[in-house]
């Protein structure tokens, strides 16, 4: 066994440099946490606010208002957990798990248990009050094991290579693979909840009581096109025998006469039924959720178990760094108490010093020796956003990522009532645009080559921009689009919304691989000016911006969406609410995306400079490294024989 580890050791470039299939294995554990974490951030305010029959109903105020709620409260604990993970990871040693592993471990457990929960919730024995615990406590849950799996994972990335370009090039594999955990949840959904599609009966426990949680499937058709298009007739005299203004149920297409979902609505109603869509009914999302889980664990294991071979590795140059300080990593912790700083007090010269004097040195000791104190914690954090390069990245990408997150909080609720896209259609939509999100990586990995980072992040942005602005401009010209979307050119309206959505897609990916790649060259410059390594405080850092922003837009669109006349559980939305939905999701991606450009436009970084530190630093580690680890394989080798 130490005979194979060792031959692994010396398969990986002591020198720091990292081949490209450990950089897919640590995409692959991305792939996996994106698979969940994405699947709750994508469908759980659709979930919450559609797929629960009579919640909204039963409410003193609709249940968007107390889902937006929920989901607030579990970003609150999320910014408390994100500064602690990041401290605690760069804090931590052992010679078994290295400094990230073990909290990585625990959190892909956790997340898996808490996964499943979130979606399985018995809401039809549950009121109103009990489904909005239920959501507030797993949705802090899970969110708390997301950091410590993520948050270590991504300085874990950031600090087992120490060449300029290579680290931008695992920043990219990850995204690459995180996008494509984004993309398979859009992909499989329809499939699992267009089997739920159909005709249901509400309330049908008894005769004598009409429980609104209940659904009683009747017929199932694949979507609502295929209802109309098998009952036409009944339809067309249902209509015909209705007097006054008939638009609501009939538009004109090439002098044909189209029947809207609106008419099936009311048809439909008069029999205590209703057509309810795949995403409207719970039971497609749980069965996904289980699907997912199982693909986190074998991917998010592969990952675990290959990226060992590292931690040797960074914990030689780390005893490097620390031996050149004085410092013995492997010397027993340092154990301070308050009777010992006392004393210390006394011998300077303080007479009687008080608890406040002597809790204050206490802290001291122990934050200069390295160990965890809560103050410690909250100061490593904050301190952050005392680097003005540090402070540009994270707020530029937290209010560049609300768009991201404002398309997914509210796209498929846009696709479903601002434009009447059919659950394939809306899906095929989604799909297009995260493939472009995945296939304009590489570009924008090579332009950081060519140019920089930064230029590459600001070039993205730009044409993410653009993007958005042509989905602003389908918005304004939904009425069109509906009508094609209506008629037997249903697919035309597809193929016309498709280009600013890909646009939007491809600009936004740069999203996903630049900042940490930026963030990985302020730790380089920070820890050649003061000497301490922060990778996972400012690993934590972009943890909490990225979680903080999507907490934050996806309660505000939520409450949004109450404001505008929503009514969750429902199957047909208002003309008021279709449109203001519309008109949140289009200003405000424009509004994101374009502060993103202007606060970028304030980064500067030596790239130069950067490259110097690095390749200073890769000289001066590999000799001892390959050294020792030489020693160490010649030493396994004399034990196996």
């Amino acid at each position: 066994m130490a005979k194979q580890r060792q031959k692994a050791v010396r398969r990986t470039d002591l020198s720091g440099r990292v081949r490209f299939f450990d950089m897919i294995s640590l995409g692959i554990g991305d792939l996996g946490y994106s698979i969940i974490s994405c699947t709750v951030a994508t469908y759980i305010v659709t979930f919450g606010t559609m797929a629960l029959p009579g919640v909204g109903g039963n409410a003193a105020f609709d249940f968007s208002v107390l889902m937006a709620i929920a989901v607030g409260i579990a970003v609150l604990f999320d910014a408390v957990s994100d500064p602690i993970m990041g401290y605690i990871s760069d804090h931590f040693n052992s010679k078994v798990f290295g400094k990230r592993h073990l909290f990585m471990l625990i959190g892909l457990i956790g997340m898996m248990a808490t996964a499943l929960a979130v979606w399985y919730i018995p809401y039809q024995n549950m009121s109103v009050g009990g489904t909005f615990a239920w959501f507030t406590v797993f949705l802090i849950l899970i969110r708390t094991f997301n950091t410590m799996y993520y948050t270590p994972m991504g300085a874990f990335s950031t600090e087992i290579s120490t060449d300029y370009n290579e680290r931008t090039k695992i920043q990219t594999v990850r995204s690459i693979l995180y996008v494509i955990g984004m993309l398979l949840p859009v992909l499989l959904m329809a499939s699992f909840q267009n089997k739920y599609a159909g005709v249901y009966e509400l309330g049908a426990l008894s005769k004598d009581f009409v429980n609104p949680f209940t659904l009683k499937p009747l017929e199932h058709y694949k979507d609502i096109d295929a209802y109309i298009s098998d009952n036409r007739d009944t339809l067309m005299a249902f209509i015909n025998g209705i007097g006054g203004d008939k638009s609501k149920y009939l538009v004109q297409y090439n002098g044909k006469d189209i029947i809207t979902p609106f008419a099936v609505k009311e048809y439909l109603a008069q029999f205590g039924q209703e057509f309810r869509s795949g995403n409207m009914i719970a039971a497609g999302y749980q069965v996904f959720a289980i699907v997912a889980t199982a693909i986190c664990i074998v991917t998010s294991a592969f990952f675990l178990l290959q990226s060992r071979i590292h931690v040797p590795l960074v914990r030689k140059r780390e005893e490097q760094e620390a031996a050149e300080k004085g410092i013995d990593l492997n010397a027993p912790a340092p154990k301070f108490t308050m009777a010992q700083c006392r004393q210390e007090l006394i011998a300077q010269g303080v007479e009687n010093p008080t608890n406040r004097q002597t809790r204050a040195l206490l802290r001291k000791k122990r934050e200069d020796a390295g160990q965890v104190t809560v103050g410690a914690i909250f100061r490593n954090f904050f301190a952050a956003f005392k680097v003005k390069e540090m402070a540009i990245i994270a707020i530029g990408y937290v209010t560049a990522m609300m768009s991201a997150t404002l398309i997914i909080s509210l796209g498929f609720n846009v696709f479903t009532f601002t434009f009447r896209l059919t659950a394939t259609q809306m899906y095929v939509l989604m799909g297009a645009l995260l493939a472009c999100t995945i296939g304009f990586q590489p570009v924008w990995a090579a332009l950081a080559k060519k140019k920089s980072k930064h230029f590459s992040m600001f070039t993205g942005l730009i044409i993410s921009f653009v993007g958005c602005c042509l989905l602003f401009l389908m918005f304004l010209l939904r009425e069109q689009i509906n009508t094609l979307l209506l008629s037997d050119l249903s697919w035309l309206g597809v193929v016309i919304m498709a280009p600013s959505l890909m646009i939007a897609g491809a600009g936004t990916g740069v999203l996903y691989s630049m900042p940490l790649a930026l963030v990985g060259d302020v730790v380089v410059l920070q820890k050649e000016k003061t000497g301490e390594d922060k990778t996972g405080t400012y690993s934590g850092v972009m943890t909490f911006c990225y979680k903080i922003g999507q907490g934050i837009m996806t309660t505000v669109s939520t409450m949004l969406l109450a404001a505008v006349g929503f009514v969750s559980g429902q199957s047909w939305q208002s003309e008021g609410a279709s449109e203001g939905i519309g008109w949140i999701l289009c200003v405000g991606v424009v509004i994101f995306v374009g502060a993103g450009i202007v606060i970028f436009s304030r980064l500067k970084l030596d790239r130069k400079k950067i490259t110097e530190i690095l390749e200073k630093n890769n000289k001066k580690d590999s000799s001892g490294i390959e050294e020792t680890s030489d020693e160490q394989a010649v030493a396994a080798d004399d034990q196996e024989k």
